[in-house]
């Protein structure tokens, strides 16, 4: 029986045929290596969750060296948005635009090409709600829906509210919490909902959220002292239309069980509309507010009798160690 030649054994009845194939993959090869370097790509995308400013920084870098890397691009661009360094990123969107369509790589590989032009549709609508073009952003929304798939409603609803289409202003009740801040603002909900984060509505039920403030915080202050510092560098404009701050409170509660210093305070954008605030453990932002100068010594009474600390307080009452 005769050895099988090497194309061949690779499926191919003619050697010209198969050394074409193999030429051709080889010089795919280089071409991905030219354009993108998946390691140091993944490893920027997994900063985002960690440190905000970091990554933005780090596609800046990356870029240097893979120029051509679009998704890198739109990534960059979404990251400008999201930390408010808007000016450079309409422009940016347009020459990114302009490229897909002209170069033959995108122009051949249709899945690229659409995952870019979303990712790209998906970026101009957060730009124009963040540099007040709402009506922009929800015309944008509305005649393309493949873009925005995941996208939760109440967001678009937010839009619509802002261009008042279709917004019946009495009709407050019975819609959800959130539709009806949108509606109408009223502080003394956002209070009410943000009780669900407190110790003692929780009563010891991870049900209900798994971010609990500690004990005996005073949440009220901590509201009072957020909207007085929300400061331009530790806001993130998250998704479509939200805002994020960050505070430090040293033990402020817990997040998944895991103590934590920090909260985090989601506004309505461009306002200090409180939607809701809660403790997180691992802030994305290294530009926070710190209020721990509200906190009152109350170690020790003035009968020298040491107290229980808020946050000893807290693991009494859920039976934890830190």
């Amino acid at each position: 029986m005769r050895e099988r030649k090497n194309y061949e054994r690779h499926g191919y009845d003619d050697e010209r045929d198969y050394r074409k194939k193999e030429n051709a993959s080889v010089h795919k090869n280089k071409v991905d290596r030219q354009y993108f370097n998946t390691f140091e790509y993944d490893r920027l995308m997994k900063m985002i969750t960690t440190d905000i400013h970091g990554a933005k920084e780090g596609f800046e870098n990356y870029l240097l060296t893979y120029p051509h890397d679009i998704c890198a691009y739109t990534q960059y661009a979404s990251l400008l948005i999201s930390v408010g360094e808007l000016d450079r990123v309409e422009e940016l969107l347009d020459r990114l635009e302009a490229r897909i369509e002209t170069k033959s790589f995108y122009k051949c590989d249709k899945e690229k090409y659409d995952a870019s032009k979303k990712s790209i549709i998906y970026n101009r609508a957060r730009l124009y709600s963040y540099t007040n073009r709402p009506w922009k952003a929800f015309c944008l929304i509305r005649s393309n829906p493949e873009a925005f798939e995941n996208l939760d409603y109440s967001r678009v609803f937010y839009l619509r509210s802002l261009v008042n289409y279709r917004i019946d202003r009495n009709r407050r009740e019975p819609n959800s919490y959130l539709f009806r801040q949108i509606v109408e603002y009223r502080e003394s909900d956002m209070i009410d909902h943000i009780k669900k984060h407190e110790a003692d509505y929780n009563d010891n039920n991870r049900e209900i959220s798994t971010s609990i403030f500690a004990p005996e915080v005073p949440l009220e202050k901590l509201i009072e002292h957020a909207k007085e510092n929300m400061k331009p560098e530790n806001k993130i404009n998250e998704g479509i239309c939200g805002q994020v701050y960050t505070f430090k409170y040293d033990e402020c509660g817990r997040d998944n069980n895991r103590i934590t210093d920090f909260f985090e305070v989601v506004v309505f954008p461009g306002t200090k509309n409180i939607i809701t605030m809660y403790p997180t453990f691992e802030p994305n932002n290294r530009y926070y507010v710190d209020l721990n100068h509200l906190k009152e010594n109350k170690e020790e009474s003035s009968f020298g009798v040491k107290r229980l600390s808020q946050i000893e307080k807290f693991n009494k009452r859920y039976g934890t160690n830190g």
